[in-house]
């Protein structure tokens, strides 16, 4: 409930419009170049306006101190990106 009216409140407040429904029971991938940290609450706000608890990947140092328990608790996955060969693993 709060997640769906910050999303709304954030897509209104940007002018940023969400566009098309996804097929029942599909997955769903929400992709957007990185061109600026408001991309990560673009994403958020698609998922929850859709009832879509993401799971996204990040840096590792995204999940240090204070903001770990948030980033994780957001669906965010930390990756050691000086172990490339290691991602899979990581992942899985």
């Amino acid at each position: 409930m709060l997640k769906r009216l910050f999303a709304r409140f954030f897509l209104r407040v940007t002018g940023i419009t969400l566009r098309g429904e996804p097929v029942d029971g599909s997955a769903v991938l929400i992709a957007a170049p990185h061109t600026s940290n408001w991309d990560f609450f673009v994403m958020l706000s698609f998922a929850w306006m859709r009832g879509i608890d993401p799971k996204w990947i990040g840096k590792k140092e995204l999940f240090k101190g204070p903001m770990g328990p948030i980033m994780r608790a957001l669906g965010g996955v930390s990756v050691d990106r000086s172990n490339a060969s290691g991602v899979a693993d990581q992942l899985a």
